[in-house]
């Protein structure tokens, strides 16, 4: 017999997945409804291209038909390939694969290419993949190590959970100078500045004036406290807070007082999820995993090299799940028969 404690803590938990419930809902009709004609073209290749999967895997590129990509053979290891599992990749602008693309299926997308192009698809995945019950995003940037079942299962099948992502390793309130990847970071300025500073100096915008519009909006609107890395991401269809994150991070991403900036949106669109808590440091969050609500945010072994058992972000060498592999254009003429 459980406990009066015990009792209140699950009516409490029933009650905010019934509430995230109808949230989703109403986020979906409100904000994720797809009524651009491409988007719907799109929709419907993407289911055909993924019927019957119940897993799905997918990547983004957005590069003009004078671009030359690696095979994306390239971003599996032997390891990560499960027949069971279908892999695709959504190519806006056109550009040619060097060599073989299996177990990849291209689907070519519409529309101007350009960032905001490609986050149509990695933001509302649901929408684009409706009969999957699992949904991995992978950056062009990144390589899968493992099969996707084994990464969903120490994600998102590990509580249950709707989302996982790995936190941003440059969360943390101080960085001390000089330390890889956040060189850039001051002595506690806060991420989303360092972030939005970084992005206009590297020219990584294609809006500039909507990323200083956006950085001031946050700063008048509150803590975010939670910082993700938008390179690696899970989804599990079936949990409510999957599509209400979902729509609740593409109509963050969709202001026009918004940047082309995904991470920034994101940290926004998870208080929808996740209240903040001004009394929580980002630098004492990341010490361990965030595990509410329906959401995992990874920091396992608090970001300390070594120290997470595999399940690390790609900044860490010692991840079994995921690594960086640099080359994501290739230089024309350099290998041969492309």
């Amino acid at each position: 017999m459980a406990s009066a404690p015990q009792r209140e803590a699950r009516c409490r938990r029933m009650t905010r997945l019934l509430l995230s419930a109808v949230a989703a809902v109403m986020a979906q009709a409100s904000n994720c409804s797809l009524s651009d004609p491409e988007h719907l073209r799109l929709a419907a290749t993407l289911r055909d291209a993924t019927r019957g999967c119940d897993v799905v895997v997918f990547t983004t590129v957005a590069y003009s038909s004078r671009a030359l990509l690696p095979s994306p053979a390239t971003r599996l290891t032997e390891a990560a390939v499960d027949n069971a599992a279908c892999y695709v990749v959504v190519a806006h602008g056109g550009a040619a694969f060097c060599g073989s693309v299996e177990p990849w299926r291209i689907v070519e997308a519409g529309g101007v290419p350009g960032r905001r192009a490609s986050r149509a698809v990695k933001l509302r995945p649901l929408l684009f993949f409706p009969d999957a019950r699992h949904i991995v995003f992978l950056d062009w940037k990144l390589r899968l190590k493992r099969t996707p079942a084994s990464l969903i299962r120490a994600t998102v099948g590990s509580g249950p959970f709707g989302f996982a992502a790995f936190r941003h390793p440059c969360t943390a309130a101080y960085t001390p100078r000089g330390m890889k990847p956040c060189p850039q970071r001051r002595p506690n300025e806060a991420w989303w500045r360092a972030e939005a500073r970084d992005v206009l100096r590297r020219g990584g915008t294609e809006d500039a004036a909507a990323l200083r519009r956006q950085v001031e909006r946050y700063e008048r609107a509150g803590p975010l406290v939670e910082y993700a890395d938008g390179a690696l991401l899970a989804w599990d269809a079936a949990h409510p807070v999957a599509s209400t994150l979902s729509c609740a991070w593409w109509a963050e991403y969709a202001r026009d007082d918004s940047s082309d900036r995904d991470q920034l949106a994101f940290a926004r669109a998870l208080t929808t999820v996740l209240a903040p808590d001004s009394s929580v440091s980002p630098a004492k969050t990341f010490q361990e995993s965030t595990r509410r609500d329906g959401v995992f945010l990874v920091s396992e072994g608090g970001g300390r090299r070594g120290a997470c058992g595999g399940l690390c972000h790609q900044s860490d060498t010692t991840s079994t799940f995921v690594e960086s592999v640099g080359t994501r254009v290739l230089a024309l003429g350099t290998v041969p028969g492309c």
